[in-house]
């Protein structure tokens, strides 16, 4: 179970990186295969609307090394990834850009 500081630092995270990248809640359950009541209650609790009472590592580890390896590719590429996603109207097309940023950015087998 992660720690008080650990969740804050987790919801951080996705609060930030929903907010560079234009993603909704659902966007963000959708592409992290999550409930997507559980993900807006998860951005709401980053904003300090809701709480989240604990999270298992089991289902914080993946997203959070998922969007750090997107944060730094798009930080190699100054900005363009997601300034892409965030000029997108389309949520079905921002999701699968997301996919896709997901799969180039993941380690080679």
């Amino acid at each position: 179970m992660l720690t008080e500081k650990e969740l804050n630092a987790f919801l951080a995270l996705i609060l930030k990186w929903c907010t560079a990248t234009g993603c909704s809640g659902r966007d963000f359950g959708h592409v992290f295969k999550i409930n997507p009541n559980t993900a807006c209650r998860w951005l709401r609790a980053s904003r300090g609307h809701a709480t989240v009472s604990r999270l298992m590592h089991v289902q914080v580890d993946p997203i959070k090394k998922s969007i750090e390896r997107m944060n730094n590719h798009n930080d190699l590429n100054k900005d363009v990834p997601y300034n892409t996603l965030r000029d997108l109207k389309s949520h079905a097309k921002r999701r699968a850009l997301v996919l896709t940023l997901i799969r180039d950015t993941s380690p080679k087998k």
